[in-house]
């Protein structure tokens, strides 16, 4: 087994404990993403380290910043917004420093694509499609019209969905391509 498969196994078994504690509760706690962020930065420029006849220990831990830099953009934005939870940004970044940025982006592409293929299962599911779908066409017009909404209809508007499955989806999806 090489390195790159046992950070692939940790980082797929993580986000499988991470999505059912998201699934059950809404919540990815700290004890779970802190640990990943600190201790996947370790096993990163290990495991890299290992795979190298005369490994650049500079570059590797560069590499494992840049994982955390360009994983974690976009989720803290999606945060800032509250358009995610805090949870999903830390565990998006950790897996970053993990697998660093090239896999790491990967997942987190895949896991909006599976999240934007499962949203209207849900939702429907959930029966609420139909009346989503309303809520966000007004929210696409609203910039067009001359209404006093206020705020309100933006937090209205807005559907809590779990992305933690999502993530977990995206990183099996991922650790199959990568395995080889």
């Amino acid at each position: 087994m090489l390195a790159i498969h046992i950070l692939l196994l940790v980082a797929f078994l993580i986000t499988c404990v991470a999505a059912v504690l998201d699934f059950r509760t809404g919540l990815i706690p700290n004890q779970i993403t802190y640990p990943l962020v600190l201790a996947g930065s370790l096993a990163h420029v290990v495991a890299k380290a290992s795979t190298m006849v005369h490994p650049n220990v500079g570059w590797i831990l560069l590499e494992t910043v840049a994982g955390a830099l360009i994983c974690g953009l976009i989720p803290l934005l999606l945060w800032r917004s509250s358009a995610m939870g805090g949870g999903d940004v830390k565990l998006l970044t950790g897996l970053g420093v993990l697998l660093g940025p090239a896999i790491g982006l990967r997942v987190e592409l895949y896991a909006f694509m599976v999240a934007v293929l499962a949203a209207p299962v849900i939702l429907a599911y959930r029966g609420v499609l139909m009346s989503t779908v309303k809520r966000s066409l007004r929210l696409l017009i609203r910039p067009f019209r001359r209404s006093q909404e206020g705020a309100s209809a933006v937090g209205e508007a807005l559907t809590e969905l779990r992305f933690g499955p999502a993530i977990c989806a995206a990183m099996a999806v991922v650790a199959a391509l990568e395995w080889k």
